[in-house]
């Protein structure tokens, strides 16, 4: 019981030293990192807010007025 513990211990740890290290060139940086489709997932989230803020909502390429 007390193995299986330890050794998830460690595996949290690692798993911590692992992330923190992925996200240390971003820290040190103070820059975001933008992948290919940045742009495109801004534009969905921003879309979504404005129907939501408006209260007109389109799916696909019909309109649904609330």
């Amino acid at each position: 019981m007390v193995g299986n513990r330890r050794q998830a211990s460690r595996a949290w740890i690692i798993i911590l030293i692992i992330a923190v290290l992925t996200i240390l060139p971003i820290i040190l940086n103070q820059v975001g990192v933008l992948g290919v489709d940045s742009y495109f997932q801004y534009n969905r989230i921003y879309e979504a807010e404005m129907q939501i803020r408006h209260g007109n909502f389109s799916f696909l390429n019909g309109k649904l007025q609330v």
